[in-house]
């Protein structure tokens, strides 16, 4: 029989064996290290999740609906209106494995009454994740200078969990009030 702290420590191994997996060469992993399109949708996914933040917003305007996926439950996080060339805070919350994965800032552009948002992710580059999924947060100050409705959009991708190739574009929106 093992004393009591070598059996701890096998358990411990083991646990920790369960949780993690290689994910070099997966499109939820590293094709190289630099920033990539943020995930903002993930199929097939079984394994944990954490930092949920609350519920869908059914304001949001998906070009692919998010049905037997993950999707962060609070994509976009704005405002419903603000102020006329007030500042404020837009958060973009996209897919990532914990420990391997890390915002990587956002590109931010306007044209016409539409505020385009394409979030940016980056891989550590460590060979070997955890499979338990986090939010990855995006943040971003905006003003606006014209009354009116306008569109917050949000470019990022779908992938498929363990899927070396298999992504397709996928887009959310918002509108808000600019009084």
């Amino acid at each position: 029989m093992l004393p009591g702290n070598v059996r701890a420590r096998l358990r411990i191994a083991f646990i920790l064996g369960v949780f993690a997996t290689a994910c070099a060469e997966s499109n939820t992993g590293p094709s190289d290290v630099g920033p990539q399109t943020g995930v903002l949708q993930l199929e097939r996914y079984v394994g944990t999740i954490t930092n949920v933040e609350g519920s869908t917003d059914g304001a949001l305007r998906w070009t692919v609906d998010p049905v037997d996926v993950v999707a962060p439950p609070r994509v976009i996080v704005v405002p419903d209106t603000v102020d006329l060339g007030a500042p404020f805070d837009v958060t973009v919350f996209t897919i990532g494995e914990s420990g391997c994965w890390s915002a990587a800032g956002q590109e931010v552009s306007v044209s016409g009454r539409v505020v385009e948002l394409r979030p940016y992710d980056v891989h550590s580059g460590a060979e070997i994740c955890t499979l338990v999924l986090g939010y990855l947060r995006h943040g971003a100050i905006l003003r606006l200078h014209e009354e009116g409705e306008w569109v917050i959009r949000v470019y990022g991708r779908r992938v498929r969990h363990g899927d070396d190739s298999w992504e397709a574009p996928v887009s959310v929106e918002k509108t808000i009030v600019v009084r």
